[in-house]
Formats: structure tokens, C-alpha cells, sequence
């Protein structure tokens, strides 16, 4: 029982010290050097009331949050075969043949290219 009760007026302590200190309009650093205390230690107690004093309802729901996963659609062998008309192919001296390019993308097959060369 004897360190609950310590346990409790050692918080009302730290209370009283940071409301000291929000009533002071003193900077942290200063307020805990006038009262010749370790500005850690006051964070610390800062800290813990502060997320104290939040309401429980803060908390973000799963559902609240965006989701990370992109819908992604499947395409039909025709619908590719249409598209690869419209795009780039080439085929190196090696043989090897790089295909999918087309207008929006040509910086990179030169870029592609130029490394398989």
C-alpha cells in the first residue's frame, strides 16, 4: 500500500510541476533551470500526461485508412495482342528481343538498350 501511495503523490508532484510550468510561459529549458530540474525527466512526465489527457476516440480505425493494394485488372491475350501492334520492338545483334515500348517510354529504351549493348 505504501508505494501506491508514493507511487500517487509523486504523480500529483509532477502535476503540479507541469502546470507550474504551462501557468509560467517559460520555455521548457528555462522553466526546469530555475527549479533545478533535469529537463528529461520533466519530458518525461510532460509526455505521459499528455497522452493521458487524450480522449480514447483519437485512435485511427482500419477502416478510416487508405489501403496500400492498388485494384489491379486482368487483360485478356487479345486485348495485349491489340496493344503490342502499337508498340516498339527491337532485337539486338545478340539475338535478344525488347519489346513494350512506345512513346511515353523511348528515354528508357534508349536507357535499356544502351546497357545491352
Amino acid at each position: 500500500m505504501e508505494a501506491n501511495i508514493s507511487t500517487h503523490s509523486l504523480r500529483e508532484k509532477w502535476q503540479q510541476r507541469v502546470q507550474s510550468w504551462r501557468d509560467s510561459g517559460l520555455s521548457q529549458s528555462s522553466w526546469c533551470k530555475q527549479h533545478n530540474l533535469r529537463p528529461n525527466q520533466f519530458w518525461y512526465w510532460r509526455k505521459k500526461f499528455d497522452e493521458a489527457s487524450l480522449p480514447v476516440a483519437t485512435t485511427t480505425h482500419k477502416e478510416d485508412k487508405p489501403s496500400a493494394f492498388v485494384q489491379v485488372i486482368p487483360v485478356s491475350q487479345a486485348e495485349v495482342a491489340g496493344t503490342a501492334l502499337s508498340s516498339l520492338s527491337v532485337t539486338l545483334p545478340s539475338g535478344l528481343t525488347v519489346t513494350g515500348f512506345d512513346q511515353t517510354n523511348l528515354k528508357l529504351a534508349q536507357q535499356l538498350i544502351g546497357l545491352l549493348q
